[in-house]
């Protein structure tokens, strides 16, 4: 059943960083969450960690 998950041949990147981009964008996402919330202390955390 999981054996398609695991399978590196079904990995379809565009370019070979797309991975690093992709994290990339979750933790921009994760900033402007926090944002929203009025939290400006978090964000910056994650904008730190970038």
């Amino acid at each position: 059943l999981y054996a398609a998950a695991n399978d590196d041949t079904l990995l379809d990147w565009q370019y070979p960083d797309e991975d690093r981009y992709l994290r990339a964008y979750a933790r921009f996402r994760m900033i402007l969450a926090y944002a929203a919330m009025g939290e400006p202390g978090s964000a910056r955390a994650v904008y730190d960690a970038l």
